[in-house]
């Protein structure tokens, strides 16, 4: 450097400080475009949810529908067989009833058979008294209070239901006799035989029931 300070200095630049780029100021358009952005990104999700929501309701209605027509089909095959097995029953009771139908009269004619023959062995103990023979007489409600049977044979007699209230009866055979419901208050029995005799339901003379002595009379006839 020339330190005269006579001679001419060279130019030297003055020094000029490191300037800073001013910053420009936002723009209001930056600033709506990321509002409509926002808007847009909002408008999206709510399509999406809305379009999710459509879908299920159309799997929902889709599945309902399918279940109805199932039930449908289901119900419709439960009535064809219950009305398929209603008819079957009503055949089947058809053929039991036309079976039955036979087989009861052969029941009801055998079980007669069976008791022809039970009564004719039972009653097969009757012997022969003096009097008058009242073997298999019918005095199903008759009235005879107070009448007397001395020595007859009453055996096989049916005496259902008949008022015998105070009568007499002495030496007579009642083997085999019915006196179902029959009322003997106040009768008098001596040497009778009742044999194989039907008590049922029977008033004996001291006014109990056979149902309650055993099934008998015998014993509760005064005169015995």
């Amino acid at each position: 450097m020339n330190s005269d300070p006579n001679q001419p200095q060279p130019d030297i630049p003055p020094v000029v400080p490191d300037q800073v780029a001013p910053v420009p100021p936002l723009k209001k358009t930056s600033r709506g475009r990321a509002i409509l952005l926002v808007g847009l990104a909002l408008l999206v999700v709510i399509a999406s949810v809305g379009l999710f929501s459509v879908v299920r309701m159309n799997q929902i209605a889709s599945s309902n529908a399918t279940a109805t027509a199932t039930a449908r089909v289901n119900a419709n095959n439960a009535t064809a067989t219950v009305q398929t097995d209603l008819t079957n029953i009503v055949v089947s009771e058809n053929n039991a009833n036309a079976t039955a139908t036979p087989q009861a009269a052969n029941a009801t004619a055998t079980a007669q058979t069976q008791a022809t023959a039970t009564t004719t062995a039972r009653c097969s103990v009757g012997g022969t008294f003096p009097g008058p023979d009242l073997s298999g007489s019918d005095f199903t409600n008759a009235n005879l209070s107070h009448s007397t049977f001395t020595g007859s044979n009453a055996s096989n007699a049916n005496f259902t239901g008949a008022n015998m209230q105070g009568v007499q009866l002495s030496n007579n055979n009642f083997a085999c006799a019915n006196f179902t419901n029959t009322d003997f208050t106040g009768a008098s029995a001596t040497n009778n035989t009742f044999t194989n005799a039907i008590w049922s339901n029977t008033t004996c003379a001291d006014g109990t029931n056979s149902n309650n002595d055993g099934g008998t009379c015998i014993g509760h006839m005064n005169g015995q």
